[in-house]
């Protein structure tokens, strides 16, 4: 990763704080000219010895482990657009979809759009599309592929959004769907995505071709264990869901406690939901019921053929909950050895090649 690179992975999360970031004075003087031409508004210098706030440290990891220069004779302008076309950006193409309500999502498309075989990727939900690039990139190389980012948690927040339930999202699939014009797609839901995968599976059984359910962030009840990290995370959702503290008072906690789970090169993409108190409160009351409601329920109704993936040392998504889902649906399982969650993010092409594979096999002749 290069300092272009890092400054368009802090380019989402960085619209959406309180205050520009906090960079050390000493930090490279291009780094004001790659802010200007991403957009970003001019980084504050600060004492080298001075220590910014959790999310401002978050940013100095990612920066600090970039190469900090840039090719010769190249203007940040020039480097900035370079990245974009590594990333994901560089991979497809994006267009706003109204949902049913008349939200607007964020729709990502890769691929082509007319082709036999789509595929569409349910994320983690509240995270930008970016964090799943890996996974975008690799579908579309071989059959079109759609994606949307979630209701409400992106661009302007000015707009009131009252529909953050789990029924909305699915209507928000189905939406991402009609406009592609796809009567139906393989699903393939990512962490908090899984949950949303069967729920849509099991409204809009005819379609889903298949269920590719993958490190998924799940609640059977006592069917299966949970780690600290999801009772956690739960528990401190639940508080700004009831109202008993305030998503402000509780930003600084969540902010730290993420933190120290993320990798260097995800963490802006991880944290954005916690940027600011409004897109908190706004990612609490849409991602607590997809953490706390038992998914038991809708997995009768589920006629597709379903695949489920997990890391057997995954500490953030209890391994049990993938183990004991498959066995409930019937589904094929895959272990990925020595995986961390966030390795279950970033569409490796062996993950790739086996959620391919097992599509292919469920292709119409």
């Amino acid at each position: 990763m290069n300092l272009a690179d890092a400054v368009m992975r802090l380019v989402p999360i960085e619209r959406q704080l309180p205050v520009p970031l906090s960079i050390p004075a000493d930090a490279p003087a291009a780094l004001d000219a790659l802010f200007a031409a991403a957009g970003m508004r001019p980084p504050r210098r600060i004492a080298p010895d001075a220590t910014p706030d959790a999310l401002g440290q978050v940013a100095l990891r990612v920066l600090a482990g970039a190469d900090p220069l840039l090719e010769a004779g190249r203007s940040p302008a020039d480097a900035l657009a370079v990245s974009r076309a590594r990333g994901l950006d560089g991979a497809g193409t994006r267009r706003i979809v109204a949902a049913h309500d008349g939200v607007p999502l964020p729709v990502f498309h890769a691929g082509q759009l007319n082709a036999a075989h789509p595929v569409l990727l349910i994320g983690a939900p509240g995270m930008p599309a970016e964090l799943t690039a890996g996974w975008l990139r690799g579908f579309g190389a071989s059959r079109p592929v759609a994606s949307w980012e979630t209701r409400g948690m992106f661009g302007s927040l000015d707009r009131r959004v009252d529909g953050l339930a789990i029924d909305d999202q699915v209507g928000d699939a189905a939406a991402v769907l009609d406009d592609a014009g796809w009567d139906d797609a393989h699903v393939v839901g990512i962490c908090g995505g899984a949950m949303l995968a069967l729920a849509f599976a099991a409204r809009h059984p005819r379609r889903a071709r298949t269920v590719t359910l993958w490190f998924g962030d799940l609640d059977l009840g006592a069917a299966a264990l949970k780690t600290d990290h999801q009772r956690n995370l739960q528990a401190l959702m639940e508080m700004v869901t009831s109202n008993q503290v305030s998503a402000q008072a509780l930003r600084g906690v969540l902010v730290g406690f993420m933190a120290g789970l993320s990798d260097p090169d995800l963490a802006p993409l991880v944290l954005y939901p916690f940027a600011n108190d409004m897109l908190l409160e706004r990612y609490c009351r849409m991602n607590h019921p997809i953490m706390s409601t038992d998914c038991r329920p809708y997995l009768a109704r589920i006629t597709a053929p379903c695949l489920v993936g997990y890391g057997e040392h995954d500490t953030t998504t209890h391994p049990e909950g993938s183990r004991t889902l498959a066995g409930l649906l019937g589904a094929e399982l895959v272990t990925i050895p020595g995986a961390s969650h966030l390795d279950g993010m970033r569409g490796h092409p062996a993950d790739l090649a086996r959620v391919l594979s097992f599509q292919r096999g469920h292709d119409p002749r």
